[in-house]
């Protein structure tokens, strides 16, 4: 009974419950409310623009708080600043290269957004290069985690019938197989830079 007045809230507020879930949630709320897109509880439009625009919001948050007086206070610490260092190596190199890359990296590699949102807000990056850097990053990002909760929510089971052929399975995988091989060179070349 619970659970059902749950998703009957979530489905009366979908707006307002993507944005709240894009917002102060990471990636796995993003998937539970795809999921639930999938099982048409949640219209899939809300969900990824309303999480996309809630997740740009809480990373533009923690932009202003990274340009904030109170942070050069608390970095100021001594013990912030030594385990800082080994960070920071790595971020000044990528920085220079690749700010982009920088941002989107912290997307993806977990645990070390916020970091890196408040190292790219004391760097020096303007706000508007910021929002629009994280905006489009964001909405890449909530739009392969959407796609994935939803067919998880579908049932990825009613999609088996598509390949039946035997073929065609094969080509699925080979083209991933030569996706995370490109990946992987794409990431021993920015490792590389990097160190």
């Amino acid at each position: 009974m619970l659970w059902q007045d749950i998703l009957l809230f979530l489905s009366g507020y979908p707006v307002i419950v993507s944005f709240f879930g894009g917002f102060f949630g990471g990636d796995e709320t993003i998937l539970f409310l795809s999921f639930l897109s999938g099982q048409g509880i949640l219209p899939f439009w809300a969900v990824f623009i309303f999480c996309a625009v809630g997740n740009t919001f809480s990373d533009f948050v923690w932009f202003l708080v990274g340009k904030s007086r109170l942070l050069t206070k608390i970095l100021s610490l001594r013990k912030i600043k030594e385990r800082e260092k080994h960070f920071q190596l790595i971020k000044d190199k990528l920085d220079r290269r690749h700010p982009v890359l920088l941002i989107a990296l912290s997307k993806i590699v977990y645990g070390s957004r916020i970091m890196t949102i408040l190292y790219v807000s004391r760097r020096g990056i303007s706000a508007a290069k910021y929002l629009f850097y994280t905006t489009i990053l964001n909405f890449a990002i909530v739009y392969l985690i959407l796609t994935a909760g939803w067919f998880a929510g579908r049932g990825i089971n009613k999609y088996v019938n598509i390949i039946d052929n035997v073929n065609m399975a094969v080509l699925v995988f080979v083209l991933l197989a030569v996706f995370l091989y490109v990946m992987k060179i794409i990431a021993q070349k920015v490792y590389k830079e990097v160190m």
